[in-house]
């Protein structure tokens, strides 16, 4: 503003003077008081902010997940021209590169960019030659380029006006336009914050298996591997405490012939069935044996066992059993 009114006391006095702008902030209504002369407002639509023909919706990640996020979004949607914000100017570079390297195709616009690289990123991006079009607040306001379908948000704009003046960059002349937010969920209350003062309806939204669906109708990971779980057989070894016998022994211990044979020389060897069919219980934990106490051995083995065992599916740990 400060360079606009140096022009502006430079200029003859009988000229017309119109301000022209998307959002009109406490500071450009003081400077137009002090500059025109019973000035005529003419807004378009006032109650509407934002073009009609927008669709705003949001993702939610992790913060280290965020260009991933984009990255799966852009081979999903596959928008023909698109432009992502950022908010940091110093690390921009850094931003292009993980882009880049991730196989995005995608070049930068920035404030501190000369002039003469500004418009070279410019004609390169309207004349398609990358897809994504990495730029800043300040860089990307008040640009008209054909064409841009989707802006996506990788940093929450500061305010509802700079929101205004990001998403404007898509559905422009009656054209449809998608404005896409990544967000960590500590920043979720920002769009709600955009919700209020811009009178619009931010859509939460998740992708699961190469389609943008609901939440409600996201399957998470985990929710996925138990019912891969629940539906996996069992591969047909029983359950330790389903079968007696050799087999049980066998499956509840890692030595086996070592439990039995500990057993063996015990009291309980000389209960009515004698032999290894008084000793197969003792093999087990005090509790599984009815109150008998395992064998020092015994634990031993069942607590490597468990060790080894600990955090692994339940199918797995089938599986490992029925080998033993």
């Amino acid at each position: 503003m400060h360079e606009v009114e140096a022009i502006l006391k430079g200029m003859q006095q009988g000229n017309q003077m119109i301000f022209v702008s998307a959002t009109i902030p406490d500071r450009i209504v003081q400077s137009s008081e002090r500059w025109m002369k019973q000035p005529v407002v003419v807004k378009i639509n006032p109650n509407q902010r934002t073009a009609e023909t927008l669709e705003h919706l949001y993702f939610v990640c992790e913060e280290r997940e965020k260009i991933d996020t984009l990255r799966r979004l852009v081979r999903l949607i596959n928008p023909p021209s698109a432009i992502v914000f950022v908010n940091a100017t110093a690390d921009i570079s850094e931003v292009v590169q993980k882009l880049q390297y991730v196989g995005l195709s995608v070049e930068a616009l920035y404030g501190e960019a000369g002039k003469q690289e500004r418009a070279k990123a410019m004609q390169a991006f309207r004349s398609r030659k990358f897809q994504l079009l990495l730029a800043t607040d300040i860089a990307a306001r008040g640009l008209d380029i054909e064409g841009v379908t989707h802006v996506f948000h990788l940093d929450p704009a500061t305010n509802a006006e700079y929101y205004l003046h990001r998403v404007g960059r898509t559905g422009r002349m009656g054209r449809k336009g998608t404005a896409i937010s990544i967000i960590t969920p500590k920043e979720k209350f920002i769009l709600g914050k955009f919700e209020k003062e811009l009178g619009i309806k931010i859509v939460p939204k998740s992708m699961y298996e190469g389609r943008i669906v609901d939440p409600a109708d996201d399957r998470s990971a985990a929710a996925m591997r138990s019912r891969r779980q629940a539906a996996r057989p069992a591969g047909g070894a029983a359950s330790p405490r389903s079968g007696g016998g050799q087999a049980a022994v066998a499956r509840e211990g890692a030595a086996p012939a070592d439990a039995v044979r500990v057993s063996a020389a015990g009291p309980a060897a000389r209960g009515p069935q004698g032999g290894a069919a008084a000793a197969k219980p003792a093999a087990r934990t005090g509790a599984a044996a009815g109150g008998r106490a395992a064998s020092p051995a015994a634990r031993k083995a069942e607590r490597e066992r468990d060790r080894k065992s600990k955090g692994a599916p339940r199918w797995l740990k089938a599986k490992q059993q029925g080998k033993e």
